[in-house]
């Protein structure tokens, strides 16, 4: 018996679906899940103006056929496409047994007797002999006879039909191979210099271009995403008095804005458009003047200054393209900014960072530089903010407006809202983070004093006074105990802005408590905020411990940095800064004082008190204290006092005797 099948076609199909699964898979589940993201994120915190052009402008955007179809779906579609044709052709193979049996071969019966069968087959040989073919059926009765004659003996010799009986062979057990299933016209002679030029194109050629391609992408990109063009152009232009307009423009020439942001000819004539709505709103508003920076003069340089200045300015238009550009180059942007901090921090720049800092709160809220913070809330605006001001009430943040009674609110904000634009501006207000610091101070592992060089631990414990949970009842005074020093720091602590920008979270430490997502409706996604902590020296202009990303402090955190001490004695004053990367108002600025001692004013090590207890001779104590007492010579002798007084008995009778 053998089945007959198309077994290499069959084989180097099931190659070509685990090879095809191996890319499709992964491909599939990385659209399926930003598909989940995009739908997670993309829910309106409130119905306020802003909100709600957001969630309008991601509906027409999430049903464009264009933001579907990318690269990468098409391959996924085009692979499971290829995918479910090869399982059809796997499962639609055509299985055909052929069975070897000796009585069909002879065409008898399989009950037939031995006389029955030797006469049916001389009838056969006498028909099918080849010596009795005509010329053009020679082949055919010479197959025919082998066949009569292998069936014969099978049939009619022992040793043979057991072999039949056992292997399904006369001629017994059978050899077999194994190798490669490769279709047949993948190996004919015929097709061989196609089947090079394959291979010359993929390997020659192919391999090398991706390996390459590869290759440069990996340069072209720092361990943050960044262009490394980008970075170059960020060290060669910061300046250590660089200011947040400098800062602002040259984040506008980033290569990534040059090869990512398509240049349209309707920007031609939209952008004069936006540019006149910019400098309309900066003469009203804060009678200053805008200009295009004359240093990046490139089109995208200023398409992206543009619409940065647009977005901090809340500059309104329609064009879809440009809004989502405007969204693209601001979330980009933020991202961004880290690269231009860590240039800054290399250098240990203060002012030059916390400008950075300051301009990512800017950008996420999308406020100008000296706009009033309570436009953070929904529904507050210009006019509100006049309003304000007219009832002498010229509240300056949050945390003010969030300190006033229920009937001083009413008061001030009477006839700007609605009940429900009230209720949702009271909400926002309260997600609002106010940070206090309970307690920072330094503190050196082993020493009661800071010694020049040594190893400090600066502790700051930090408390979100808006929390509603046990951290409430923490005293208000700040004190707290020592104990509470060696407490496990809380918290995620993050180093990738991947990790940080739209709620991402890819941390080894995981919390139970979460930072609500930051109210930021002129961001097309949610965004998780988080905070830098880090402490300088104002005086010097310089970080002494470089900033720390955390999240998700919604209740207390105590947070632990080292630094060296100074290498000479004396008071010094340093400030530590926690700065949040998404909230105008929420940051804390605390003096702190390091008292660096000298050396000779360490206390003296205590002595230890031997003389606790007098241990017994024989116990492993009383055997110490021997050892101490006599030398280590004596001890091992084992000798007790009495030993030590005979012994030097002894030493005198033979002084005495030599003398005599």
């Amino acid at each position: 018996m053998r089945y007959i099948y198309d077994e290499q076609g069959v084989t180097f199909n099931y190659f070509i679906l685990t090879f095809l699964s191996l890319f499709l898979i992964p491909t599939t589940l990385s659209l399926f899940l930003n598909k989940n993201k995009d739908s997670t994120l993309r829910k309106s915190t409130c119905n306020c103006e802003a909100c709600l052009r957001k969630e309008n402008f991601l509906k027409n955007r999430k049903t464009s056929l264009s933001d579907r179809i990318n690269k990468k779906a098409i391959f996924a579609a085009v692979g499971w496409v290829f995918f479910a044709y090869l399982i059809y052709q796997i499962t639609t193979v055509k299985f055909e047994i052929d069975v070897w049996d000796p009585y069909e071969v002879l065409g008898i019966s399989e009950g037939s007797t031995l006389p029955q069968i030797k006469k049916h087959f001389k009838e056969l040989s006498r028909k099918w002999h080849p010596d009795k073919a005509p010329a053009d059926q020679k082949a055919e009765y010479e197959s025919k006879f082998i066949d009569f004659t292998k069936a014969y003996k099978v049939l009619t010799d022992d040793d043979i039909r057991k072999n039949y009986e056992e292997w399904g062979h006369p001629d017994g057990k059978q050899a077999y191979s194994l190798g490669i299933a490769l279709p047949t016209w993948l190996i004919e002679a015929k097709n061989s210099p196609f089947v090079l030029g394959i291979y010359a194109l993929a390997f020659g050629i192919g391999l090398p271009f991706f390996v390459g391609r590869w290759w440069y992408s990996s340069n072209s990109y720092t361990k943050d995403k960044i262009r490394t063009h980008t970075m170059d152009l960020y060290f060669k232009e910061l300046r250590n008095n660089s200011t947040i307009r400098q800062i602002l423009d040259l984040l506008s020439a980033s290569v990534e804005y040059k090869e990512l942001v398509e240049q349209r000819a309707s920007d031609e004539t939209l952008l004069p458009q936006v540019t006149s709505s910019v400098k309309e709103e900066l003469d009203k508003r804060f009678s200053e003047k805008y200009q295009m920076s004359k240093r990046y003069t490139a089109p995208y340089c200023q398409k992206a200054n543009a619409l940065l200045h647009a977005h901090l300015l809340r500059v309104n238009f329609s064009d879809e393209d440009l809004l989502k550009d405007k969204y693209f180059i601001v979330e980009r942007s933020i991202h961004l900014i880290n690269g231009i901090l860590d240039i800054a921090l290399a250098h240990r720049w203060l002012q030059t960072s916390l400008r950075c800092m300051e301009l990512s709160q800017l950008l996420v809220q999308a406020m100008w530089f000296q706009e009033n913070m309570l436009v953070q809330l929904p529904y507050i605006n210009q006019d509100v903010l006049k309003t304000m001001k007219i009832k002498k009430k010229n509240i300056r943040n949050i945390a003010q407006l969030r300190d006033l009674s229920e009937e001083e609110r009413n008061n001030v904000f009477k006839g700007s809202f609605s009940p429900s634009e009230y209720d949702s501006l009271m909400r926002i207000a309260k997600l609002y983070p106010l940070l206090q610091v309970d307690r920072a101070y330094f503190k050196v592992v082993g020493d009661k004093i800071i010694t020049p060089g040594s190893i400090v631990t600066l502790i700051i414990k930090l408390r979100i006074v808006n929390s509603k949970s046990k951290a409430e009842e923490i005293k208000m005074n700040g004190v707290s105990n020592d104990d509470d020093d060696d407490e496990e720091e809380k918290g995620s602590y993050l180093d990738s802005e991947d990790e940080l920008l739209y709620g991402g979270n890819k941390n080894k430490q995981i919390s139970n408590e979460k930072n609500d997502f930051v109210h930021a409706p002129y961001l097309s996604r949610d965004k998780k905020p988080y905070w830098w902590i880090f402490m300088a020296d104002d005086k010097k202009d310089k970080i002494i411990i470089e900033p720390m990303k955390v999240t998700d402090i919604v209740t207390t955190r105590t947070i632990k940095r080292q630094f060296q001490a100074p290498q000479e004695p004396g008071l010094y004053s340093f400030v530590a800064y926690i700065k949040s990367d998404s909230y105008v108002g929420t940051d804390i600025r605390k003096d702190l004082r390091l008292d660096v001692k000298k050396l000779s004013e360490l206390p003296p090590e205590e002595e230890l008190d031997d003389d606790i207890s007098e241990p017994e001779e024989d116990s492993l104590a009383g055997q110490m204290k021997l050892m101490r007492e006599q030398g280590f010579a004596a001890a091992v002798a084992g000798g007790g006092g009495d030993q030590k007084t005979k012994k030097e008995d002894d030493d005198s009778d033979s002084s005495d005797s030599d003398d005599d």
